[in-house]
């Protein structure tokens, strides 16, 4: 019998990875008359293309999880659709364009309103545009209530005046709309665009002046090299409502191969399994779908004979959306793939049992966050508990997608913000004194010597307590091949919380220098890059401690570029 059990009434799936096909990857949601409408509104849609099913309905031919996907889709403000090359998305898309003018109409809401379709270029926003003048057009009720205008690309429904629009991925173009719906096809392409992520907030943000009455829609193939920009923080957004772990008015619908993590007894090459990555497909000819296994499996067979990877990664990535260097030297660190599956300890930081107490710290600036980790072992199993904290001014001036994580850690009792840096310092200064009353002389401090001035001779001055300096550098290497092997191992217990999680999952394995490094996910070139690994540094510099406590270290710089 099959692990998986369908969820109901919640975005969220995160045992997706069991699932026994394509539909029961998305979740379920009761009956709703509302959706009901919409839902029959997009299966009215008229096709143009493909052969059998030109001139057909599209609720003649669709598959269960494209139905299952437009009730997701009409009960959320903003959804998300990934699925392979040649799955249908544009149609989809075009159907709801179509859907929900024609929607509109019945409830007489959104006139003279705005549909807005972007992608990487024109000519490829024009695909989705092009589907919608081609359905018009040939059925005879829709055709007398639409204009179109093939010079700028608009279509215009008449009885309410909605135009339906196609918009270049430009601030310029974006400026100033206010759409009750956006479409935004092949993300993972466009969002390599210097000006796209602006141009999509603009679009976000004009969309919010339309209320509960508006949409979102991002639609995308798997990014054929390591995912970038708008694409990937929309993607981790995705996953991580798909997973339980962010809970938003957000639908994901993530057609993705599992890891090798999640199901190790998969292979990406066996065609059983595509259902994973490729809900569209059809193994027989009787099978509705949009795209031939067979087909699939010649495109794979010969990427593998040409011995070329980037061409088999290609492949794998559009028809099968399994990320770029899957299981095979993507950068992916370990310890983020295992970190999730690891044990689960209490928060309580006293164990009668504990052996060797190290307390690390990581104190950044007034925009930075500080974090605390105390470590210990109990037999041979290494127990992680982790504290952080934040200025004000830190919290106010975070993305507002990290401002959420930081509330959920706040939630979680992970993180607490104080009104200034003095505060945040105490904060640390009390709670080093409450683990020293717990373990005595047996507990030592340390971790990185930079951060706040004088930091240490303050921290000695208010506990009582050395704090010794683990400086960032060579040393550290040691450690994160000694965390790496006790991930490995299942030896590691911690808390499951969201916000040192969030940091180990922030850091990638960088080999371009001849060596290997830690390496932020969003270094770029500069090396630098925003997102936070405070919680990591200090459970690094705490195993340099408790493993190695008198030795002598360096300056930072091969670790973290």
């Amino acid at each position: 019998m099959s692990p998986y059990s369908v969820p109901r009434n919640t975005n969220a799936n995160p045992d997706w990875f069991n699932a026994s096909c394509s539909e029961d990857m998305l979740p379920t949601f009761d009956r709703d008359p509302e959706a009901d409408l919409f839902v029959k509104l997009v299966g009215n849609y008229l096709l143009t293309q493909g052969t059998g099913v030109a001139g057909k309905m599209l609720s003649e031919v669709w598959l269960p999880w494209q139905r299952k996907f437009l009730h997701g889709f009409w009960r959320h403000r903003e959804s998300f659709l990934m699925l392979q090359k040649g799955g249908s998305k544009s149609v989809m898309a075009a159907g709801i364009a179509i859907a929900f003018t024609k929607y509109c109409h019945l409830r007489g809401i959104n006139h003279r309103g705005l549909v807005c379709v972007m992608a990487s270029s024109v000519s490829t926003a024009g695909i989705i545009w092009g589907h919608c003048l081609e359905a018009v057009l040939g059925d005879p009720d829709l055709r007398p209530e639409f204009k179109s205008n093939l010079q700028s690309r608009t279509l215009k429904h008449l009885p309410t005046g909605i135009e339906i629009v196609i918009l270049a991925p430009s601030l310029e173009q974006a400026t100033g709309r206010r759409p009750f719906l956006v479409i935004w096809d092949e993300s993972h392409e466009a969002s390599k665009l210097r000006e796209y992520s602006a141009a999509c907030h603009q679009l976000r943000a004009g969309a919010a002046n339309a209320g509960t009455d508006s949409r979102i829609l991002t639609i995308s193939t798997m990014a054929v090299d390591e995912p970038v920009g708008e694409f990937k923080r929309v993607l981790e957004i995705a996953r991580q409502v798909r997973d339980g772990k962010l809970q938003l008015d957000f639908f994901p619908a993530v057609f993705e191969m599992p890891n090798e993590t999640q199901r190790p007894d998969i292979d990406p090459l066996d065609s059983k399994h595509w259902f994973f990555g490729a809900p569209s497909l059809r193994y027989s000819p009787s099978d509705r779908g949009t795209m031939d296994a067979a087909e699939i499996q010649k495109e794979i067979d010969l990427a593998v004979a040409t011995e070329d990877p980037k061409q088999l990664s290609m492949t794998l990535s559009q028809r099968l959306g399994i990320a770029a260097g899957l299981g095979a030297g993507s950068g992916a660190w370990l310890v983020a793939e295992r970190w999730d599956a690891l044990p689960q300890c209490g928060m309580s930081m006293l164990n009668q049992n504990a052996m060797k107490p190290t307390l690390g710290a990581d104190i950044g600036g007034l925009d930075d966050l500080a974090a605390v980790v105390l470590i210990y072992w109990v037999g041979n199993v290494l127990h992680v508990h982790s504290r952080q904290f934040a200025t004000q001014t830190a919290y106010e001036r975070a993305h507002p997608n990290t401002r959420q994580l930081y509330d959920r850690a706040m939630k979680a009792g992970e993180l607490t913000v104080h009104a200034t840096a003095s505060d945040l310092e105490s904060a640390i200064q009390r709670l080093a004194s409450e683990v020293h009353s717990l373990y005595g002389s047996d507990l030592w401090c340390g971790g990185d010597q930079y951060g706040l001035a004088g930091f240490a001779p303050r921290f000695k001055g208010a506990t009582g307590l050395d704090f010794r300096a683990v400086r960032q550098s060579f040393n550290l290497l040691a450690s994160k091949n000694r965390i790496e092997g006790l991930a490995g191992d299942g030896a590691i217990a911690h808390e499951h919380l969201p916000l040192l999680a969030w940091n180990i999952a922030n850091i990638r394995m960088d080999e371009s220098g001849g060596g290997i490094k830690l390496r932020k996910a969003d270094a770029g070139a500069s090396g630098q890059g925003q997102k936070k690994v405070d919680g990591l540094m200090a459970l690094l510099g705490a195993i340099e401690l408790l493993e190695h406590p008198d030795r002598t270290t360096w300056d930072i710089g091969a670790l973290i570029a």
